[in-house]
């Protein structure tokens, strides 16, 4: 049977979802999302064929801002990996991004799979940042009560920008949330928080010591929360994270994801024991100038 590399359309979501069945448990997002894709022209998904069979797939997502895209979506069939797939798609991918004027391509993975980090650095992307990433499940673990005299304030775009702009509590250009890494720029935040809720706790000084974002949503009846916290107090970050715990045992969340940004990243250890699964795991961003 011939191979064939081609974009992939919507008709092609039955194949999608039959490559993903064996992924993550059949809890893999990307069967949701796929026609999703669809919806503007800022999406450009490949498969490869091989016969009718799809054994690969990505996505590649422009920017608004005409000069970057993210490679995502990155799936190759349980049976048909290390032969050479992903490096398949991503090189197209990248050859595409040239072709049309690109500057930069963006590629997150964990760091549990070896595979994915070592495609990317093949290809020539570079490690520019990463975070530590657990998931959690019930029964959640046993943690300190909120202190009453700590008070998360919500707050909107611009002044979530204000604080960024003043504050090192996040001091990298970029960050994770709900499994993407995003710039600081006021149109990037102004897009954040149409899904996600911020909140920030103000120290004594006037200085944020603490921000956090956090949203829910469902996929086959079970609700998953999305939490990604910074802080650079860490008393507060151990009432923010009690917080978390409190609202998932209080919302019956069936399942839960943390990015924990510098510092509050070796203090969860002493808050909780981390599933083993997830010791020392972390979440990665590569980037390749074109």
């Amino acid at each position: 049977m011939s191979e064939q590399l081609r974009d992939l359309v919507l008709s092609d979501h039955q194949a999608v979802i039959e490559l993903c069945m064996g992924i993550w448990g059949r809890q893999d997002y990307i069967p949701h999302r796929f026609p999703q894709w669809f919806e503007d022209k800022l999406n450009h998904p490949l498969g490869i064929f091989h016969g009718d069979t799809l054994q690969a797939i990505a996505n590649l997502e422009f920017k608004p801002d005409n000069k970057t895209a993210w490679i995502k979506g990155l799936r190759v069939r349980e049976a048909q990996r290390r032969k050479g797939y992903a490096s398949r798609l991503i090189s197209q991918m990248i050859q595409g991004a040239k072709e049309v004027g690109l500057e930069t391509l963006r590629y997150a993975t964990s760091s549990r799979n070896i595979a994915s980090m070592k495609v990317a650095e093949n290809l020539g992307f570079e490690l520019k940042n990463d975070i530590r990433y657990f998931r959690l499940e019930p029964p959640f673990p046993h943690h300190p009560k909120p202190s009453p005299s700590i008070n998360p304030l919500q707050v909107g775009p611009e002044r979530l920008h204000e604080i960024l702009e003043i504050s090192d509590i996040i001091p990298s250009d970029t960050f994770a949330i709900r499994w993407e890494f995003h710039k600081k720029d006021v149109n990037t935040l102004h897009a954040i928080l149409e899904q996600e809720t911020a909140q920030v706790v103000v120290g004594e000084g006037g200085n944020a010591e603490s921000l956090s974002f956090f949203s829910s949503f469902e996929r086959d009846g079970q609700k998953t929360t999305v939490f990604s916290i910074f802080s650079t107090n860490r008393t507060v970050f151990v009432d923010i994270f009690s917080r978390a715990l409190d609202y998932l045992e209080n919302t019956k969340t069936e399942r839960a994801a943390f990015f924990l940004g510098p510092r509050v990243d070796q203090w969860v250890d002493y808050i909780i024991e981390i599933p083993q699964e997830f010791a020392g795991r972390r979440f990665l961003l590569y980037e390749k100038k074109l």
